[in-house]
C-alpha cells in the first residue's frame, strides 16, 4: 500500500518505508541475509543510500519505531527538529507533560492496528520555544514496527491565531469586538439554562468622551480608550469577556457572578479608572464612566440582555454620570 501524506497524495516516503519494512523483516534496517551474493549486497547498499538520501531531503521528521517504541532509525529533520537519537524512547521527545505523554502512549498502541493522527507540542530544549507538530503514526504490517512522521505546523498555527485575533479583537484596545461579545453572551445564556449559574452584564460608557476628542484631539482620545482597556485588564478575570462595543462604549460579561458581586466589580472599575493617569495626556485630564449593570436571565436573548443593561446605563447618565446603576427587570 502506498504511503500517503495528509492531503492524500502519494508521498516520496513510500519507497523508503517499503524498503525499511523489507529490511526489518530480514532482521534489521541495514542487515544482509547470509549467503547473499556480493552483487545483491551492493544493490542493497545502494538502495539503502538512496532511501537515506530521500528521507534526509524531507522537511518532515521521519522515525522508525520498534515494538518497544524505541527509535531505530530517523532522518536528518528528526534530529534537527526534535533532537531524535537512535535507541531513545519516542515518548521522551515529549518532555514531562504527563497528559501529552499519556496521549502519545495510547496512540502508539493504537498505531499497531492502523494509522493515527493528532497534534502535539514538542519542546526541543529549555532554551527553545515549544514547536507545534502534527503527528502521524502508521504500522508496518507483520513487523510490529511503526513509522512516525512529525510535521512542523508552528507557522500555520501562528497565522491561524493571528487571523483569529483580527476577527475577534478591537485593534486599538485589544479588547474583544462586538461580534465576539454577542456570540459569547449567547453562549453564556445557553450555559445558564443548562447549569443555572449566575451571569452579570455590564455596559460601560465614557462620560463626555466627545469633549475629550474635541478639546485634546483624537490621539489623546485613543490614549484614553487604551487606558480604560488597561484598567479593565487589571480588574476583570481571564474568564470574563471584556469588549469594545463601539466608540466609547464597552461591555463586560461576568460568568458565574451574581448581580451583587457584579455591582462591586463595576464600582471598583469606576473608581480605579477615575484615579488613573492617562499616558501622553494633559495632567488635568481624568476619565469617569457611567455603568449599567443587569443580571442575565435564562429568558433573555442577547438583544434583551443588552437592552436591560442599556436601560441601567441610561439612568446612570441621567442621574449625574460617574456612577453605577443596576436594572433588575427581566
Amino acid at each position: 500500500m502506498a504511503w500517503q501524506d495528509k492531503s492524500g497524495a502519494e508521498s516520496s516516503v513510500t519507497h523508503c518505508i517499503v524498503a525499511a519494512k523489507n529490511r526489518a523483516r530480514a532482521g534489521g534496517w541495514a542487515s544482509n541475509r547470509n549467503g547473499r551474493t556480493n552483487s545483491q549486497a551492493a544493490t542493497a547498499v545502494r538502495s539503502d543510500a538512496i532511501s537515506t538520501a530521500v528521507l534526509d531531503a524531507l522537511d518532515d521528521a521521519v522515525l522508525l519505531l520498534d515494538t518497544d517504541n524505541k527509535i531505530t532509525r530517523h532522518n536528518a529533520a528528526a534530529a534537527e527538529l526534535v533532537n531524535a537519537s537512535e535507541g531513545a524512547l519516542m515518548l521522551d521527545l515529549f518532555g514531562s507533560d504527563g497528559e501529552q505523554r499519556r496521549l502519545i502512549a495510547r496512540l502508539l498502541d493504537k498505531a499497531r492496528r492502523g494509522p493515527t493522527h493528532t497534534e502535539v507540542t514538542v519542546a526541543r530544549s529549555p532554551k527553545h520555544e515549544p514547536v507545534e507538530f502534527t503527528l502521524t503514526l502508521k504500522p508496518l504490517p507483520s513487523t510490529g514496527q511503526r513509522v512516525a512522521i512529525l510535521r512542523d505546523v508552528s507557522r500555520e498555527k501562528r497565522n491561524e491565531r493571528a487571523l483569529r485575533e483580527l476577527a475577534t479583537r478591537d485593534e486599538l484596545t485589544r479588547c474583544y469586538n462586538r461580534r465576539y461579545f454577542i456570540s459569547a453572551l449567547e453562549a453564556e445564556i445557553e450555559r445558564q439554562r443548562r447549569y443555572g449559574k449566575p451571569v452579570t452584564l455590564l455596559l460601560i460608557d465614557i462620560d463626555h468622551f466627545k469633549r475629550v476628542n474635541d478639546t485634546y484631539g483624537h490621539a489623546v482620545g485613543d490614549a484614553a480608550l487604551a487606558a480604560l482597556a488597561a484598567v479593565g485588564a487589571s480588574i476583570f478575570r481571564d474568564s470574563d469577556v471584556f469588549a469594545r462595543l463601539g466608540g466609547e462604549e464597552f461591555g463586560v460579561l461576568l460568568p458565574e457572578t451574581n448581580v451583587e458581586h457584579g455591582e462591586i466589580i463595576a464600582e471598583r472599575f469606576r473608581k480605579q479608572l477615575r484615579d488613573s493617569v492617562i499616558p501622553d495626556a494633559p495632567a488635568d485630564l481624568f476619565l469617569t464612566v457611567s455603568i449599567g449593570v443587569t443580571p442575565v436571565r435564562t429568558i433573555m436573548t442577547p438583544t434583551t440582555a443588552l437592552k436591560a443593561a442599556d436601560k441601567a446605563l441610561y439612568r446612570a447618565k441621567n442621574t449625574g454620570r460617574n456612577r453605577v446603576v443596576t436594572c433588575h427587570a427581566a
